[in-house]
């Protein structure tokens, strides 16, 4: 049984093998030869993609993203942020407690029809949320022992937490935009070992902001047929976000600006999607080799065990069959657990700035495994 399962394994790579020495007799090959400028390539052919499929088909993406690619990049972030960290066990625990008290208000709310108790879980979530944020804050100082960074840290969240309990749902939505960047932000501090911010990266993924927010975008999409599909419809999703209550005036121009912020969210997710699952992983080799499909399995194996690894698959599976039969439920019920996910990047996020801004240190154990994968 084993073997039969490596022989998919083994022809992805002697196809991802073939494609690779293609490349290396071309122009392209410093792209391929060098580490640095391989990781640089195919961080811009992420966002370059994505803002091709968010102009053209925006509904497509967020319609098939989550359901294909949400389990794993979720798994994909507890493993590079937590996992491979070597953390206080403290803060782990407090990881995996506040995760469990945003998704139990994410559920309340999504079985209570959003109505009545919709205020009260999200002020709940905005509380675990910033509770893991300020543990983060803690641990972080007491690893570098500087209390006054703990202390400007906590204030800040102070603040943070008063403006979020005032309008949890404003700031929930808003967090939800800015944490599909975040990865990028993560992955240009905290995982980028040569020190130098990668400006062509930075300019791509600028540029296709200011694309999609001018609306050039939106007829294009349109023209294609591509704002409704697979049961999501753009149109639906920027009414949430022109309510009834304003005047018209206010309510024509927030409506303007509405599906740009929809397309963005499809552009943005992508990119989340990408750089869990392809950017980040390539990072954290030690070597100037490239990361075969062989050496994913392994690694996943070693760092989450087989029985944690078939759950991560066989519930990526169920989200993925499901989604065939019942499209927006399952993705309603995805949001609603994986939602924890990005406060874990946040307080990652909040940890590395309060430890002083370095690379964030491996737990001994992957250090050790990647010197004699070295050795070998």
């Amino acid at each position: 049984m084993e073997s039969i399962a490596r022989i998919p394994i083994a022809l992805a790579d002697r196809a991802r093998a073939t494609a690779l020495r293609y490349v290396a007799g071309t122009r392209l090959r410093p792209l391929v030869a060098r580490r640095t400028a391989r990781i640089g390539a195919r961080a811009v052919v992420a966002i370059v993609g994505a803002l091709v499929l968010s102009s053209t088909f925006p509904a497509l993406a967020l319609a098939v993203g989550p359901l294909l690619f949400g389990v794993p990049h979720v798994a994909a972030s507890l493993r590079y942020l937590v996992v491979r960290r070597g953390i206080a066990r403290w803060l782990v625990a407090s990881i995996v407690l506040a995760s469990l008290v945003i998704v139990g208000a994410r559920v309340t709310a999504g079985l209570d029809g959003w109505n009545g108790r919709a205020l009260s879980c999200a002020r709940t979530e905005m509380v675990a949320g910033a509770s893991l944020f300020g543990l983060a804050c803690v641990a972080a100082a007491k690893k570098r022992g500087s209390v006054a960074r703990g202390a400007v840290g906590l204030a800040v969240l102070s603040a943070g937490l008063g403006a979020a309990l005032y309008a949890p749902f404003l700031v929930r939505m808003a967090f939800v935009h800015v944490h599909n960047l975040g990865v990028v932000a993560l992955w240009m501090l905290m995982f980028r070992r040569n020190g130098a911010l990668p400006k062509l990266v930075g300019a791509a993924l600028l540029g296709s902001l200011l694309l999609i927010a001018s609306g050039v975008t939106v007829p294009v999409a349109q023209s294609l047929g591509g704002l409704e599909l697979a049961g999501v419809d753009c149109r639906a999703v920027a009414s949430w976000l022109t309510p009834a209550s304003v005047d018209t005036a206010a309510r024509g121009a927030m409506g303007s600006f509405a599906m740009p912020l929809v397309v963005a969210h499809a552009f943005t997710d992508s990119v989340h999607y990408a750089f869990w699952l392809g950017v980040v992983p390539e990072e954290e080799l030690s070597g100037e080799g490239t990361l075969s499909f062989r050496m994913t399995v392994r690694g996943v194996l070693r760092d989450f065990g087989v029985l944690a690894t078939v759950l991560v698959v066989g519930v990526a599976a169920a989200v993925a069959l499901s989604g065939l039969l019942r499209g927006t439920l399952t993705r309603d019920a995805y949001f609603a657990v994986a939602g924890f996910h990005g406060y874990v990047e946040g307080a990652m996020l909040v940890y590395w700035l309060v430890l002083g801004g370095s690379v964030l240190p491996r737990a001994r154990w992957v250090q050790s495994d990647a010197v004699g994968r070295m050795a070998r």
